[in-house]
């Protein structure tokens, strides 16, 4: 079970408040010295919107059946080749939304069978370089108008010295069902590092920006979307005892899209602008164990 609330954008009343509850079974086989290992897995989730009335966030309401196998084999001693295959069954909800202040329609059908394939490789190049390489296809198999069908995949290098340093710059590509049209692509490029001092101090980051573009098929008035988004954040944390910390983080989420709605409004005084800059600021006081 899972709840998350998140505040509202720009003229918006209420926010996005979501309950997602999931459940289902995993099955791991590992063999031998467990060099190779088989998962087998499958989840039945629903994902309820809350208090979305005239905000949109209803129609991202779903239920949705996901199986899911991965092979994991460890060919040499901190390298593994990985062979991930997904299927799922999404079913979305349809309520009416606003064309204009004056005209509602009933939302489109989006429901769609996603099927993935990726493989890859994952492990050390060196003692302090390592990476991570997949690539894949996807098709997300819309029950209606265009699917997404096409490459997915990651590329990622990272330099680690441990415990001082750890550092990587990335890059993936990645296709989703979506709540606002039929499927999203996006493209992400992002950096990340960290620092550790005195067993005691760490201080990092990270920078990334992903153009996101949705699909024109059913989306509000049928208008293509593209939002560019850029994301970081900052933190820094003192480890008291290897058990008890605290810190402190910074992160800011701004996307420049000039999508608007309703879509087909012509009184910009009338429609609401997707645009955003959103900041965080957080305290953090934690026991791991």
């Amino acid at each position: 079970f899972k709840y998350t609330e998140r505040p509202g954008y720009e003229t918006s009343v209420a926010g996005f408040e979501k309950v997602q509850n999931s459940v289902g079974p995993d099955l791991r086989f590992r063999p031998g010295s467990g060099a190779l290992e088989l998962r087998l897995g499958y989840r039945f989730q629903i994902s309820q919107f809350l208090d979305a009335s005239g905000l949109g966030a209803e129609r991202a309401s779903n239920e949705s059946h996901d199986v899911r196998m991965l092979t994991h084999w460890r060919w040499l001693p901190k390298t593994a080749l990985l062979l991930d295959v997904n299927y799922r069954v999404i079913n979305y909800a349809r309520p009416d939304e606003r064309l204009s202040n004056i005209q509602t329609v009933r939302s489109a059908d989006r429901d769609s069978t996603p099927f993935r394939i990726e493989g890859g490789i994952r492990g050390l190049l060196s003692k302090r370089i390592s990476v991570i390489l997949t690539a894949g296809y996807l098709n997300t198999f819309n029950v209606v108008g265009e699917s997404f069908v096409g490459f997915v995949g990651k590329a990622e290098l990272r330099y680690r010295v441990e415990p001082t340093v750890n550092f990587g710059i990335g890059f993936e590509r990645e296709g989703s069902d979506s709540s606002f049209s039929n499927f999203y692509t996006v493209n992400r490029f992002y950096a990340d590092g960290e620092l550790h001092f005195f067993s005691k101090v760490s201080l990092g980051g990270r920078v990334g920006f992903d153009n996101i573009s949705y699909s024109a098929n059913g989306a509000p008035g049928g208008v293509e979307r593209e939002d560019p988004v850029l994301r970081a954040r900052a933190f820094g944390r003192y480890n008291f005892t290897e058990w008890f910390n605290a810190g402190l983080e910074w992160s800011l989420d701004k996307n420049d899209t000039t999508y608007a709605s309703p879509v087909n409004e012509p009184d910009a005084a009338r429609r609401d602008f997707a645009n955003y800059s959103r900041q965080l600021v957080m305290a953090r006081v934690a026991i791991d164990y």
